[in-house]
């Protein structure tokens, strides 16, 4: 980045710091990682929605964006909810690009033929409720 011009410092924090710093406006930018918690775009897209969160992730407001999340978590018609946060999505990610998604992360697993009925979800939790071993 240097042969662009920008100077970039790294700094490593814990979890406490960083939420110290975020209240504080002492970030400038900053690298991290979401995981979908259930299967609904809401899931993904609240962090962020400055109206919704105490700490807006990215630091970022858009009027028209936080309308839509309002109008997503109210709507309760599944094809109606999918337009709106599509919509909001595209604000986020091809209008004004507050974030930047670098990688999506892919999991593997192995596991032996004999354990049965173990499972990954698709939010790459691992249930181990109706696993069993078979000899």
């Amino acid at each position: 980045m240097k042969e662009a011009g920008i100077n970039v410092e790294v700094e490593q924090v814990d979890s406490a710091a960083w939420t110290d710093m975020k209240k504080s406006g002492g970030i400038d930018c900053s690298i991290g990682n979401w995981y979908v918690d259930y299967n609904d775009p809401d899931s993904m897209l609240y962090p962020v929605s400055d109206g919704r969160v105490d700490l807006n992730s990215i630091f970022w407001h858009n009027d028209e964006f936080k309308q839509l999340m309002i109008e997503g978590i109210q709507t309760e018609d599944t094809a109606k909810r999918q337009e709106i946060y599509a919509k909001a999505d595209h604000i986020l990610t091809h209008e004004q690009f507050p974030v930047v998604m670098l990688y999506n992360e892919t999991l593997f697993y192995l596991k032996k033929p004999y354990v049965k009925n173990f499972e990954v979800t698709f939010t790459y939790r691992t249930m181990f409720k109706d696993a069993d071993i078979e000899y």
